[in-house]
């Protein structure tokens, strides 16, 4: 997030009070493309749980087939009924991806950051067994 602590802060406050939100936050230590294999792993289930519809994904170019390998795998490994779709589109490409953004900044800033959030975010460490 570029912008100011004071507009941080209306954002978060907005995104938190919406009640239309909860966010699964996947963070760890090592390679990112293991970091982010790992998570993909971990948040199928509780995606499925949740009855989500549609995941929008990031664009990493040229990691979304990796991305997509993993998903795959794991729904599979999963073998539950109702798979949700996911997407790939770019940084730009949907308003969510702004939101999981100041979500994701917030969360790794710890703190009061991490505070403000922690009503609507479930947080897991992938490098952890």
């Amino acid at each position: 997030m570029t912008e100011r602590d004071s507009r941080r802060r209306q954002i978060l406050d907005a995104v938190v009070g919406s009640g239309q939100l909860s966010a699964l936050a996947f963070y760890g230590k090592g390679r990112d493309t293991d970091v982010r294999a790992e998570s993909f792993r971990r948040m199928v289930n509780p995606l499925l749980d949740r009855g989500v519809q549609r995941l929008i994904i990031e664009s990493r170019q040229g990691r979304d087939q990796r991305d997509r390998q993993v998903l795959i795998e794991e729904l599979r490994r999963l073998a539950r009924p109702q798979p949700f779709r996911y997407v790939h589109l770019p940084p730009h490409g949907d308003p969510l991806l702004w939101v999981a953004d100041a979500l994701a900044w917030s969360h790794s800033a710890g703190g009061t950051w991490r505070a403000r959030i922690a009503d609507i975010t479930a947080a897991e460490d992938v490098s952890a067994p």
